[in-house]
């Protein structure tokens, strides 16, 4: 827990460094102020390491972190160039070595803005809230990444991961939560934080398996009842659910890039998350997909196939399955092929 309550004032995103407990172990974390004054007004178990965020990234951002790990041959990754500029700028930073961020939405550069300017780095970026209330594509990623925590943190409670399960069980609170649960109020959707809250309490309190299976089935069908009441717009059903299962797969594929800079457990977990709840919005479309458009179809299936090589199981490999350069190619291909 924050030892005092009072936060210093700073302009947006000012990234500050405080101590929390929780977990049995004491680790300093960063924040931006205003996310810190946002916890108080949102309390969380302090039994539970909150993770938190400055939420001023922008997009290119998290896409150049993934792009140091691509083929020098110059190509587009989820809305990045990675073919260098003819003159770099007087910083001579990552965006100059890759290349400026290309939104690649054919017409739909907002929507896409709404989904990744803001939040964390590769898959962890996170969605804006004010677009949540009337964009049925924001929205429901929001849902998702929310969903794609829970998948990742029963999956990794019943491998016997009790203290990774719990974070990735409350993860999502602060991440997420707590910016699109602002459009609930407007759309009739239930607030089901306490539903989260108690997974997990439950799991960190090492209860048996089948409790903690049952917390998780709690927050599932919540999810599913708030997904219902999604915004609609001028899209399709099923245009929209293309464009959901697009970022997932982004998210998935950013996140597999990042991981193998990272020894720790989290990130992996946090990306066989996006891939589980990517593979659950594929089975759904699939057929449908196939339909339509046999090759869009091969292609997000081909997507799919080396995700699933790349997150084998909640367990880690020893050595990475895949190149990430690979796996970012082919969602960058998926992208295209989803989008009208």
């Amino acid at each position: 827990m924050l030892d005092k309550p009072g936060v210093p004032a700073g302009r947006p995103g000012t990234i500050l460094e405080f101590e929390t407990r929780g977990l049995g172990s004491d680790r300093l974390q960063r924040c931006g102020s205003e996310q810190i004054r946002n916890m108080y007004q949102h309390p969380i178990s302090i039994s539970a390491r909150i993770r938190m965020r400055t939420k001023r990234h922008r997009l290119w951002t998290s896409l150049t972190a993934a792009a140091a790990f691509l083929p020098a041959a110059p190509i587009v990754v989820m809305g990045l160039s990675t073919a260098p500029r003819e003159a770099a700028g007087p910083a001579g930073g990552a965006q100059e070595r890759f290349g400026s961020p290309l939104i690649l939405t054919k017409g739909q550069d907002d929507r896409r803005q709404g989904l990744a300017s803001e939040g964390g780095e590769g898959g962890e970026m996170g969605v804006d809230s004010k677009l949540a209330g009337n964009d049925p594509v924001v929205f429901l990623t929001a849902l998702d990444i929310v969903a794609a925590h829970y998948h990742a943190g029963l999956a990794a409670y019943l491998a016997g991961l009790h203290r990774e399960g719990a974070e990735m069980f409350l993860h999502p609170i602060s991440e997420v939560y707590v910016d699109v649960k602002l459009a609930f109020g407007k759309l009739g959707v239930d607030d089901f934080q306490a539903d989260m809250q108690k997974a997990g309490d439950l799991a960190l309190a090492g209860a048996p398996d089948p409790v903690v299976r049952k917390a998780a089935a709690t927050v599932f069908a919540a999810i599913a009842q708030a997904k219902a009441k999604a915004p609609k717009d001028a899209r399709s059903p099923d245009a929209v659910a293309q464009a959901v299962l697009a970022d997932m797969i982004n998210r998935a594929a950013l996140q597999y890039a990042i991981v193998q800079k990272e020894e720790s457990t989290e990130p992996y977990l946090d990306g066989f998350g996006y891939y589980t709840a990517a593979k659950m919005d594929y089975e759904a479309l699939a057929s449908r997909l196939e339909s339509v458009d046999a090759s869009a179809a091969k292609t997000v299936t081909a997507a799919m196939a080396l995700l699933a090589k790349a997150y084998p199981s909640i367990k880690r490999p020893t050595a990475a399955p895949l190149l990430p350069g690979d796996v970012l190619s082919a969602a960058s291909r998926a992208l295209l092929a989803l989008t009208p």
